[in-house]
């Protein structure tokens, strides 16, 4: 059994979404206050911590294929991520996209089909 985290780390909003990837390295959670951690599994370590741009619980995560994931808040804010390794540094890098956002055309619910 695995455990990610730390002991020594300070209090941490409540994790309210998770995913693994396709193949089960890569897992992307969600916290109360909006912020997202990528964790890579094998190295049992952070990847990557994603703030600002969610500001409200996130209430969806959601992998589409190895390295592209889709996340969701509470206010309606849906934001596509696509991660990539920089090479040689072995650091993850993210690009983010607005998909849809709740509060400017009154998204209620959103059901991906797969």
């Amino acid at each position: 059994m695995m455990i990610l985290g730390s002991q020594s780390e300070k209090t941490q909003p409540p994790v309210t979404s998770m995913c693994f990837n396709q193949q089960g390295d890569l897992l992307l959670v969600g916290y109360g206050d909006g912020h997202l951690t990528l964790w890579d599994v094998q190295k049992v370590a952070v990847a990557k911590v994603i703030t600002g741009e969610h500001n409200a619980p996130i209430v969806h995560v959601f992998f589409l294929g190895q390295f592209k994931a889709i996340t969701g808040d509470s206010k309606g804010l849906v934001i596509l991520h696509t991660f990539s390794v920089v090479p040689l540094l072995n650091h993850f890098s993210v690009k983010t996209q607005c998909i849809l956002d709740g509060q400017k055309n009154s998204t209620v619910c959103l059901l991906l089909l797969f």
